[in-house]
């Protein structure tokens, strides 16, 4: 399966004790397959920087980046659905482009895309795809 992780999700799956501890284990074990872009990666490192140090952002990145289920998207066209937060924008156009299953994420900005018919881009809470998944 195919997803998009929002950076707030990533963040608070990596700790040891993190309440998303479980999707992250879930991606490192190879269950699932996470989709990126450039910008997504950026803004990863940004955050996880800021909120941790740049040495555990540079490992998430590595690990990111080097595992096998990675899959790298280009984004060729920019839907721009988002526009109360434009930099959520990032992980729509992934998705779509993508065709991923599921963006993981609580933001509240993609609580629109649920009315839009096309393009289809599925929302999905941490706790809720916990239950798919498990």
């Amino acid at each position: 399966m195919q997803i998009v992780i929002d950076t707030n999700i990533l963040l608070s799956s990596i700790g040891a004790a993190a309440p998303y501890r479980w999707l992250w284990d879930t991606v490192l074990a190879g269950r699932l397959s996470m989709l990126v872009t450039t910008d997504i990666l950026l803004e990863y490192e940004e955050i996880i920087g800021r909120k941790t140090n740049a040495f555990v952002a540079n490992n998430i990145l590595q690990a990111i980046t080097r595992l096998p289920q990675t899959r790298f998207v280009t984004v060729y066209y920019w839907w721009n659905l988002i526009a109360e937060d434009v930099d959520d924008n990032k992980f729509v156009d992934c998705a779509i482009n993508g065709n991923a299953a599921y963006i993981i994420s609580n933001d509240r900005h993609f609580d629109t895309l649920s009315s839009l018919d096309f393009p289809r881009c599925t929302v999905i809470r941490p706790e809720v795809f916990h239950d798919l998944l498990f």
